[in-house]
């Protein structure tokens, strides 16, 4: 996997986070990496599929902490598609670990399991939700990242990166190993 380190921006223009993405792309499967997420309240922990077409087309899956700003017991579960007439995307923030907060300083399992017609979401081996609307169709890359992000910032007039660093501890990372497809 690769390193980007300009992902996200602050209010400022500045650059703020990191990101890794695969070198190559996937499939239909099971993904997962076991994380510590950052402390900080403003850095949105991701793991994500991700495939850019032309003209700003794009096809994704996400699993992104917090759902909000302060929602670190959330998830934002998505699904989007732009590349076709199916156009669109399916949001769900949906409470993980019966609401306690997930960046508690343990390690946790983010996966989703990515099929044809749905994507299946768990935390720490139990399932939390399923999106059936706007399931991508393509290989995509994958990619883990802290940043950022609009939604994670505090309301105005704090919703600058007012912290020097915070760290998106990655024990490892699962992917699926050929392109399968599973029904």
């Amino acid at each position: 996997m690769n390193g980007d380190p300009k992902v996200g921006e602050d209010c400022d223009g500045r650059q703020v986070g990191v990101q890794i993405v695969s070198n190559r792309t996937f499939h239909f499967g099971y993904y997962a990496a076991r994380m510590r997420l950052p402390t900080t309240q403003s850095v949105c922990s991701t793991i994500f599929t991700y495939k850019k077409y032309n003209e700003g087309k794009i096809s994704e899956i996400d699993i992104e902490i917090p759902a909000e700003h302060d929602q670190f017991h959330k998830a934002r579960l998505n699904t989007w598609r732009s590349e076709c007439e199916e156009t669109g995307v399916t949001r769900a923030d949906k409470e993980l670990l019966g609401g306690a907060p997930i960046n508690d300083g343990g390690f946790h399992e983010l996966g989703f399991d990515w099929r044809p017609t749905r994507v299946d979401y768990y935390c720490d081996g139990k399932f939390i939700h399923s999106n059936v609307n706007h399931v991508p169709q393509d290989p995509a890359h994958l990619m883990l990242a802290a940043w950022f992000a609009p939604w994670a910032r505090p309301p105005p007039p704090h919703n600058e990166a007012d912290f020097d660093q915070d760290r998106l501890l990655i024990e490892w990372i699962e992917a699926p190993q050929d392109h399968t497809i599973v029904q």
